[in-house]
């Protein structure tokens, strides 16, 4: 079972919205059939979309949390009170944690490029947009990717290298870690989660160390704790984040993913080209005949099963098409009951897509 932000196991939770896509309400089924918890979230009267206050309503809860912004839209302390730090075009430049501070650094075409905590510094390479290895100074880790899709993770420390395999569910996220052990990491359905072995996790995106963060399209912080961003679309309102800036996936996190922090896209589009990268990694597995040959056969059969799971999308692409002429009932299957404004501006890249297939 998944865990909340405050560790707490849990069978359900209830999210309430207003117009701009703000949680308003959230209440948690605990897995004890213990009380329920109800979140309240406050926006602020002068700026609909920045969330200033939350509460709990059982006192094992966090106190009330006080929420500030400073003249740019950015969040000063993220929700547990950890100031912030941002550069004069409003990227986060660092945090103080309580192990310290941690800064990051961009380069030229504004990718993180260099990282810093208690533990040195750390370096950043891309390979076509996609972050492909950080080294230390005496660490690397690689990613081995088909598509946009983790496969692989590679680390080494103390001259001893290390290949871990990864499976991934239609949104991205990192689900199965295979190494000497398979673990099944679980997500909420705003990614909280707790760290696995993997440095990868919701929607296939490196998790910031100490914090649970994640960096969309390394662009603005996405805090899955608060279910927000801490900084404001720089495209918004007007541009492609829409009025609430701050809001992710306009308030379908289920059905939607944000790869690059300024719009969201309906999951199943990537996932049906996600189907063929993934059907070419296990195409060229014999390159990573080594790391295999540990793996065991439930694993194996657990790639397998979830390739052809994703590939099934693909044969979809019709039936897709159903959307954008009103057949609610495809769209009921599809997981997209009650996204109006959603299939609205998705239609004509359904369309264009099943024409294309």
């Amino acid at each position: 079972m998944p865990e909340d932000a405050h560790g707490k196991t849990y069978r359900e939770q209830h999210f309430e919205y207003d117009a701009l896509d703000n949680v308003r309400r959230l209440e948690t089924v605990l897995a004890d059939a213990s009380a329920n918890n109800v979140t309240t979230f406050t926006y602020n009267p002068s700026d609909l979309t920045q969330l200033i206050n939350i509460s709990h309503s059982r006192s094992d809860y966090p106190a009330p949390v006080t929420l500030e912004y400073d003249a740019l839209g950015n969040l000063k302390r993220d929700e547990k009170g950890n100031p912030l730090h941002y550069d004069a075009l409003g990227r986060l430049i660092g945090v103080t944690l309580p192990t310290g501070q941690r800064r990051w650094h961009y380069g030229p075409g504004g990718n993180i490029i260099k990282t810093e905590d208690s533990r040195g510094p750390r370096w950043r390479y891309h390979t076509g947009g996609q972050l492909s290895c950080e080294t230390g100074e005496s660490t690397q880790t690689r990613w081995v990717l088909a598509g946009n899709v983790p496969v692989a993770e590679s680390r080494l420390a103390s001259a001893v290298r290390e290949v871990m395999l990864l499976g991934t569910d239609a949104q991205g996220s990192v689900t199965t870690e295979a190494k000497d052990q398979i673990q099944t990491p679980v997500y909420g359905a705003y990614g909280q989660s707790q760290p696995g072995a993997s440095r990868l996790g919701y929607a296939g995106v490196l998790r910031e160390e100490d914090s649970g963060w994640y960096f969309l399209g390394d662009y603005r912080i996405y805090n899955p704790a608060l279910m927000r961003f801490h900084s404001r679309d720089s495209l918004s309102p007007f541009g492609e984040g829409g009025l609430n800036g701050y809001a992710y996936c306009a308030g379908d996190p289920v059905n939607r993913i944000d790869p690059s922090g300024h719009s969201w896209l309906d999951w199943l589009l990537p996932a049906v080209g996600i189907a063929f990268g993934v059907m070419g990694a296990v195409a060229s597995f014999g390159a990573l005949a080594a790391p295999a040959a540990a793996l065991t056969a439930s694993y194996i059969t657990a790639v397998t099963t979830a390739t052809l799971s994703v590939v099934s999308l693909a044969a979809d692409v019709a039936s897709i098409a159903l959307l954008a002429t009103g057949n609610e009932s495809a769209g009921r299957i599809l997981g997209f009951v009650g996204m109006a404004t959603g299939l609205a501006s998705a239609a004509p890249s359904i369309a264009g897509a099943a024409a294309k297939g």
